[in-house]
């Protein structure tokens, strides 16, 4: 090793060259990068210089370790290696993190082959960064395994998801709504308070968000977006609020409508496409 560089990021440097090798085989290795040696040392000037240190490159190994997709079959060239790290840093891999991996994969997988080119990325660290800010954010949630894959089942079931998957934000709501037990997801929610029909029984949450909206305007500006907004941002709120939701179907309230509602949420949702 150059004596200019820092003998920790030389050492991580080693072990991810090494690493490579005994992933990709020796002959692809040698083929591709040289001596395993000369290759660490190439890879610690190139990591220094773009100020990468030897924790950043500590995560790139911990990551490429999980197998990602797009190093199937060949190794990441240093300028994508120095981007993974960059990536990393900003959303750092923490232990909790790892219980989340096999949830992702199946998820990526299904959106993929569900949504193509609407969830896919074009761009490989399009991808990598997707991944990282998900995982990280189902850890600021604490999210539970079980809390994630009946999130994603309730998404699938929702009509508003049919051809367009979730952005990130949506996910999480979908998440607060499993904890609020079993709440309709805010897009549902939306619809809901479109359709209901007089006398009909509606989720308690509903009915709250709904009242901070008047009848004339859910029926006469049903279209407009603030009005939209002002009943997400309302049910939103109760999602997030600390205050326990028990109800039965039997128990849910009914609602007078002083309105002509749309007879399904398929029509409903119709409704805002023709908008």
């Amino acid at each position: 090793m150059s004596n200019l560089i820092d003998p920790v990021l030389g050492k991580e440097c080693s072990r991810l060259s090494i690493q490579l090798q005994q992933r990709y085989g020796a002959s692809l290795f040698r083929k591709m990068f040289g001596e395993q040696a000369s290759y660490a040392d190439q890879c610690a000037q190139g990591f220094a210089r773009s100020r990468i240190d030897a924790q950043g490159v500590a995560g790139v190994r911990e990551w490429l370790i999980q197998g990602l997709k797009p190093f199937a079959e060949y190794p990441p060239s240093m300028e994508m290696m120095i981007q993974m790290a960059r990536i990393m840093k900003s959303y750092p891999m923490t232990p909790d993190q790892v219980q989340y991996n096999d949830f992702w994969f199946s998820l990526d997988a299904q959106y993929s082959q569900g949504y193509g080119r609407f969830w896919k990325s074009e761009q490989v660290f399009e991808g990598l960064q997707k991944e990282r800010v998900w995982l990280t954010a189902f850890d600021e949630l604490q999210a539970s395994l079980e809390e994630l894959n009946r999130a994603m089942h309730k998404i699938k079931g929702c009509t508003v998801f049919r051809s367009y998957p979730p952005s990130l934000d949506q996910f999480k709501d979908a998440v607060l709504a499993v904890r609020k037990n079993d709440a309709p997801l805010v897009e549902e929610a939306w619809l809901l308070a479109l359709s209901v029909r007089p006398g009909q029984p509606l989720h308690l949450m509903i009915v709250k968000a709904r009242s901070k909206i008047s009848a004339f305007e859910l029926n006469n500006n049903s279209r407009d977006r603030e009005t939209e907004q002002r009943f997400k941002t309302a049910y939103l709120a109760l999602l997030k609020s600390e205050e326990e939701v028990h109800q039965d179907v039997e128990d849910s309230p009914s609602i007078e409508i002083t309105y002509e509602a749309p007879d399904t949420l398929l029509q409903a949702l119709q409704q805002m496409k023709n908008a």
